[in-house]
């Protein structure tokens, strides 16, 4: 097994970066690097979520008013059947960022995902 690991990692195929064969005795391998964190600014605000046994804080943030969406996502909803999918979900998308979806098991991800690409037709009674 541990030679697998090794051979994978010095060789990896047609994807992803191969390691030198002695990558396993240099210092930089088992030491990790201290990266300074970045100097974020006022560009993001913390809130708690008040939710009892939660320890959770959800990250708010801000956007520049002055730019234009690229897309907007306004109440979209989805439902299969009696599961509703997606809830109300309201969204803007601006050039130039990068955008992600997190959430639980369930929590409609990839649902919002086909609904974007045009996999899943999102309009009530077409289901």
């Amino acid at each position: 097994m541990f030679l697998a690991i090794y051979v994978e990692r010095v060789n990896p195929g047609e994807f992803g970066i191969s390691q030198p064969w002695n990558y396993l005795f240099r210092k930089s391998y088992w030491t990790s690097s201290r990266v300074q964190p970045a100097d974020i600014g006022n560009n993001f605000s913390k809130i708690h979520n008040d939710t009892p046994n939660n320890n959770n804080w959800i990250e708010l943030n801000h956007v520049e008013k002055k730019k234009n969406p690229s897309m907007t996502i306004d109440h979209l909803t989805k439902t299969f059947g009696n599961f509703q999918a997606v809830s109300n979900l309201s969204l803007e998308f601006y050039s130039g960022e990068v955008c992600t979806l997190l959430g639980h098991n369930g929590a409609g991800k990839t649902t919002t995902t086909f609904i974007l690409v045009g996999m899943l037709i999102f309009i009530e009674n077409f289901d």
